[in-house]
């Protein structure tokens, strides 16, 4: 298989060498490379460059200099103030962490890293970890919520997260960035990135430590401190031998290991339970503007490898009790996307795309109940899709429908749909939007082949409706949102402990608000508070989803004195949780907590710019997680210094 992807990325690159010297008029079409963009835009609601205030679902961008202001050190940590957004994280830095979107599941999120779909396909759920993707060299972090198969296919029931990488512009320039703190934290940086005539470039390495604290919660009596570490690198680079044309390559990789401990009454504290993980992306990619601009193509071919070892040796506090493990999986598309424009107002999008995944994985545990092992021989599964977009603005009223096919070769044949509207009174500055869809998951690789599956399963479904209003005042220095959400899911996969089986169940139904607000008083000064409201409910039972907060309040102060100083302040309140304590099985409820954050940046000179973090400046003491630890009170210092290359004459 991997063999095949070589020959097909070769194909690519063949092609995308051969389609510059055509022989088409060709004008740069807006959103474009050569272009200048005027607004914010959004691309992950459209598939297209969208002026955010035309894209009708509910959506957060978090831009890369927002992350840089706050000191933010992993992605989840990055994501917890967004509206309908629950994070939670099984310990300290390099554990487990779970995003939680308008109460569906962490494996109900499709994420996406430079448009390659990063959810590993051996995972039980084909999830993602959000607690293990370093945030270096990022451009901005779009987050989607409500189903999104139609332009995504599988994965996609409650949301998308796409992360972008930076595009590199100016003069040649490097970088390098060195942070230090409690828990014997340190972070290392470096970065080079411009652009000369028709190439731009943008890499980074980074590598981070820490000594940790007890993933295991230390109010049990546990005291080991579980470390982390973590080396990463991330690149773009871009060529555009002709104004129509732009060939691009994007790539990430990183090799994490993590000390783990068995929560609670699982065991508490393990100094031999380790996880060791390394994840590589790559896409090529060609963008082609033809027809003086009326018809641009994307065509791509996207490969994802993942590898997970897991080993737990017996030790002195548990001489009866060991893991191995082995997980290897890797997805690779080539896809098709051409966008057809009919004058200014009307937009066209057709696609289509060819998906193969493969996983596989040996497992092996001891304890006073006996021996288990486990062997999953290489699986795949293919899928092809085709999907119909159409776009429609004018004056202040904008419509989006649209539909996919998904052919999976297990399961069958599955349609999505999906539609949305939003109209702005220019006057009044009033904007009101309304989205409906509808998402579905495929069974993962582990629920159709293990020994625990059924290849007879049918994909989980899901169906939302938002609807939702945009208010601004005083030239839009101060803004007002309001959304309401409805989000059902039908035929969940879940595990039968009486059969051993996976199996299609009935489903869940989560609805709520989410509630925003944000206001500049002066020029220099940005305040930003937002309140979500969720009830998530199982379909049968009528019981609360565990691990989701029924409230959530979020706010942040920005603030600039002088053009070289920041002043940022961020306070999370969650409300109380229920949860599972797996030893019993019985629920518990997590106690409400109030988190603040805040971060100092100075640049003092051109090149040199001084940092200071403090998180959890209350010290309060919390769980994300029934029998998982949090960090207390913490403080981190950084440098960064950024520098001119000259070449060589």
């Amino acid at each position: 298989m991997k063999t095949r992807l070589k020959n097909v990325i070769c194909v690519l690159f063949c092609v995308c060498l051969l389609f510059p010297f055509i022989s088409l008029s060709a004008e740069v079409q807006p959103g474009s490379t050569a272009a200048i963009e005027l607004e914010p835009v959004a691309v992950t609601a459209t598939l297209i460059p969208t002026p955010i205030d035309q894209v009708a679902s509910s959506i957060t961008v978090v831009t890369g200099d927002e992350i840089e202001a706050r000191g933010t050190q992993s992605l989840e940590e990055a994501l917890r103030d967004v509206p309908g957004v629950d994070v939670v994280r099984t310990g300290g830095p390099g554990s487990r962490a779970s995003l939680l979107i308008r109460g569906g599941r962490d494996e109900d999120v499709l994420v996406l890293i430079d448009g390659i779909e990063a959810n590993d396909p051996i995972e039980f759920g084909r999830s993602f970890d959000f607690g293990l993707l370093a945030l270096d060299d990022i451009d901005r972090i779009e987050i989607v919520r409500g189903p999104q198969s139609t332009l995504y296919g599988s994965d996609a029931m409650a949301g998308v997260v796409q992360i972008f990488t930076r595009r590199g512009q100016g003069p040649p320039t490097g970088r390098v960035r060195l942070d230090y703190g409690s828990f014997e934290t340190n972070r290392e940086v470096a970065g080079l990135s411009g652009a000369a005539h028709n190439v731009s470039y943008s890499l980074s390495l980074s590598r981070f430590e820490t000594q940790g604290i007890s993933s295991a919660d230390e109010d049990d009596g546990n005291s080991e401190r579980d470390g982390y570490r973590n080396v990463s690198l991330a690149g773009r680079v871009i060529y555009c031998p002709r104004v129509n044309t732009e060939l691009g390559l994007v790539f990430r990789a990183f090799d994490a290991n993590s000390e783990l401990d068995n929560h609670g009454g699982w065991g508490g504290d393990d100094p031999n339970y380790t996880l060791e993980t390394r994840r590589g992306f790559i896409r090529p990619y060609l963008d082609l503007w033809l027809l003086d601009g009326k018809w641009h193509q994307n065509l791509s071919a996207s490969y994802a490898d993942h590898e997970r070892d897991l080993s737990n040796k017996t030790d002195p506090d548990h001489p009866l009790d060991s893991e191995e493990g082995k997980f290897r999986s890797d997805l690779w598309k080539l896809a098709w996307q051409n966008d057809l424009y009919f004058g200014d107002h009307h937009l066209v999008t057709i696609g289509a795309e060819y998906e193969e995944e493969s996983g596989e994985s040996e497992y092996e545990s001891a304890s006073s109940f006996g021996t288990y092992k486990s062997k999953f021989p290489e699986k795949t599964a293919i899928t092809r899709s085709a999907f119909l977009q159409e776009d429609f603005h004018l004056k202040g009223f904008g419509a989006v429908a649209g539909l996919r096919r998904d052919s999976h070769d297990r399961f069958g044949e599955h349609t999505s749909y999906r539609a949305a509207a939003t109209y702005k009174i220019d006057a009044t500055d009033t904007r009101f939007r309304a989205a409906w869809g509808t998402g579905f998951k495929a069974p993962s690789l582990f629920q159709l082949y293990s020994s625990y599956g059924d290849p007879g399963l049918e994909p989980e479904q899901s169906e939302s409706w938002e609807a939702g209003i945009e208010q601004g005042f005083m030239n839009d220095r101060i803004g007002f949102s309001v959304t309401y959400f409805d989000l059902r899911f039908e035929n969940l996969i879940d595990y039968n402990l009486a059969t051993y089986k996976y199996e299609n169940i009935s489903g869940a139904r989560s609805r709520g608000w989410e509630i925003g607000a944000e206001t500049r008083p002066i020029e220099s000064l940005l305040v930003s508070l937002a309140y979500t409201n969720t009830d998530a409910r199982d379909k049968d039972t009528g019981e609360p989803l565990i691990r989701r907060s029924g409230e959530k309040y979020s706010g942040s102060m920005q603030w600039r004195p002088i053009e070289s100083v920041s002043l940022n302040l961020y306070a999370l309140h969650v409300g109380s949780r229920p949860d599972l304590d797996f030893t019993s099985g019985k629920r518990v409820r997590l106690d409400p907590y109030t988190r603040v954050d805040a971060a100092v940046n100075w640049r003092a000179r051109k090149a040199w710019t001084l940092s200071l973090r403090a998180e959890n400046i209350a010290n309060e003491d919390y769980e994300e997680a029934y029998g998982f630890g949090t960090p207390g009170r913490s403080l981190y210092a950084g440098v960064r210094y950024e520098f001119p290359l000259r070449s060589a004459r």
